[in-house]
């Protein structure tokens, strides 16, 4: 379960992540790609919720659960109240299981 401080850690990504236009599907998989090599063999899963890249330290399960759940969640309801336009650069969201 996440806790409150990555929740508002989320949100404030999204309020102060806007710019004119998003990065492409293309620059997300490389990021992803170099980021996976980077913490390869460190136990992290790496995944794309547009328009953040999640990482996480518990299982694949459980990183897509909180990135489908939370990230995408809050995505979607501050991109229907305040946001017309996804961040201009990629940014990562990192998801620790401990304190």
């Amino acid at each position: 379960m996440m806790t409150k401080a990555a929740v508002r850690t989320v949100i404030a990504l999204l309020l102060f992540a806007t710019s004119a236009f998003s990065a492409d599907t293309k620059d997300f998989q490389k990021h992803v790609d170099s980021l996976k090599s980077k913490l390869k063999d460190r136990g992290f899963t790496v995944l794309i919720e547009t328009p953040f890249v999640v990482i996480g330290d518990e299982s694949p399960d459980d990183v897509r659960e909180h990135s489908e759940r939370t990230v995408k969640w809050a995505v979607d309801k501050l991109k229907q109240d305040y946001f017309s336009k996804d961040p201009k650069e990629i940014l990562d969201i990192w998801l620790f299981k401990d304190a």
